[in-house]
């Protein structure tokens, strides 16, 4: 049977659209690859067509009418159900690796490009498609994994932050089970807390190792993480009394990008040892 892949390719030139539809077409038959490719000419139709049916990868120029690409990339980077479909730009600017990749892109190609390497690079961006899906949620919570997040999604929303001068909070969190009085009556089975998770639909959830959880809350400063981090400290005291939660949070301002999974860790910590929620290492009053 097929592999049946799906290719999204945005341009406002249509002779280049006509051209690359006929070279995937003719690459991915000798495959076996089933290729449903579909076509937008600005950066507003391409959000539109992929949120409608996700694709496995784009293949987007930068320069077009209406939206360009690069905020096409940040609409469709801020979706998670976009977070495996690759991303490849199309561009003739000397300057566009920087803001191609910093837009949450996974690869750029330079016009005129060579058909030959445009190829190999998409045929490659749908291999990583579908690796990407193997490692994108741990499967024992259904959150994403670490590995994925680390690798994958939080550069992207620390580029995209930095660029449009946001707010972005990560926030740990360790759910321990505690001893109570009525505890021969408790259930073992304490895997519904996790419905008690903030539900915002921009949020990050991710399994962080045994028993510690992250939240990346963009457009969130600090003084909204701790709001988030009281509510759901109220919500999982009230559904599952036996489990004692410890939150360190960490926030993008004056910390340096690579700083911001050290003070979560540092912050967390704290907030252990202290029983209050930690911010930037230092503890807070709930």
């Amino acid at each position: 049977m097929a592999n049946y892949k799906s290719v999204l390719i945005v341009d406002d030139e249509k002779n280049i659209r006509d051209s690359l539809i006929r070279h995937i077409r003719f690459k991915f038959k000798k495959l076996n690859y089933e290729i449903h490719i579909m076509e937008a000419n600005n950066g507003e139709e391409a959000v539109q067509v992929a949120q409608k049916k996700i694709p496995d990868l784009i293949l987007m120029d930068i320069r077009m009418p209406v939206m360009d690409g690069l905020q096409a990339c940040d609409i469709l980077r801020s979706n998670p159900q976009l977070d495996t479909t690759v991303i490849i730009f199309l561009t003739a600017e000397l300057t566009a690796e920087v803001k191609a990749l910093s837009s949450g892109a996974d690869d750029y190609i330079k016009k005129p490009f060579d058909i030959k390497a445009l190829l190999i690079r998409v045929e490659r961006g749908l291999n990583t498609k579908k690796s990407a899906e193997l490692s994108l949620h741990d499967p024992k919570t259904g959150l994403c994994s670490r590995r994925y997040f680390e690798s994958v999604r939080l550069d992207a929303e620390i580029c995209r932050a930095k660029r449009h001068n946001r707010y972005l909070c990560l926030m740990l969190f360790q759910v321990e089970k505690v001893a109570m009085q009525n505890s021969k009556n408790e259930s073992d089975d304490v895997s519904g807390w996790i419905s008690c998770l903030p539900n915002r639909i921009s949020d990050i959830m991710v399994t962080w190792k045994e028993n510690v959880f992250a939240i990346l809350l963009p457009e969130t400063n600090a003084s909204g993480a701790v709001i988030v981090a009281e509510h759901f400290t109220n919500n999982l005291q009230e559904n599952f009394p036996f489990l004692k939660l410890s939150i360190g949070i960490s926030y993008l301002n004056e910390l340096s990008c690579d700083a911001l999974i050290p003070f979560a860790e540092t912050s967390l910590a704290v907030a252990h040892d202290t029983g209050f929620i930690a911010i930037n290492g230092k503890a807070v009053v709930k």
